[in-house]
């Protein structure tokens, strides 16, 4: 039997992996030409040149506060590259399929209350974690025109420095709110990302955190 809920969450699965479609290195990479100049390069060959406007070369804000793996989270996953983990509170949080989420995700989570999904993008390239930010938020931005990005700061996870990401954007008139880790060095680039609805983004955003502080960097 099809409900509303049943098609609401549909509705926010598809609107909410959307802007994560082309998120990766693989697909496009920052560089600065001899001119000086910022361009993406795409890996069908093409080039376009970055918008500094769009994203501007920032020194982000620095959170002084501790991030670490909550005590309650008692499972994890081990990254097929073994360079991370995933630590979570399976009260809070089921594995679900990736491919459910995005085709290029290595492992997805659902929360087992109420509509939240979280899932980690893995790739062998290196670069620096606001890169993949930036890239990010370009992303983003094709997709949601009227973006708003609420916060955006380094944090120390676990003891790795990432970039700490929140977005709102309005998709096929659903409001959602994004919540995301941005990590990349010698174990490879790794972009952790959960959403949900931004009307129930207040409640749920704690356990978003607690799902995005149990990403710990192995080999360190």
């Amino acid at each position: 039997m099809v409900t509303r809920n049943n098609v609401m969450r549909k509705l926010l699965i598809a609107c909410g992996c959307i802007l994560f479609f082309g998120c990766t290195l693989s697909a496009q990479i920052r560089a600065t030409t001899e001119e000086g100049d910022t361009v993406l390069l795409n890996s069908d060959g093409t080039w376009a040149f970055l918008d500094t406007a769009e994203i501007a070369e920032e020194l982000l804000p620095i959170n002084e506060g501790k991030f670490l793996k909550s005590s309650s989270s008692k499972d994890n996953y081990k990254g097929i590259s073994k360079g991370y983990q995933i630590w979570y509170n399976e009260k809070e949080w089921e594995r679900t399929d990736p491919k459910n989420l995005n085709e290029i995700a290595e492992v997805a989570f659902k929360s087992t209350e109420m509509d939240a999904y979280g899932m980690l993008i893995y790739e062998s390239m290196e670069t620096t974690s606001q890169t993949l930010a930036d890239i990010a938020i370009i992303q983003a931005r094709k997709t949601a025109t009227d973006l708003t990005v609420v916060s955006k700061e380094i944090r120390t996870v676990n003891g790795n420095e990432m970039v700490a990401l929140e977005m709102i954007g309005n998709i096929q008139k659903i409001e959602i709110y994004y919540y995301n880790y941005y990590y990349s060095g010698p174990q490879g680039s790794i972009q952790l990302l959960c959403f949900t609805t931004a009307k129930g983004s207040n409640e749920l955003k704690p356990k978003m955190e607690a799902l995005l502080n149990g990403l710990v960097i192995l080999g360190n």
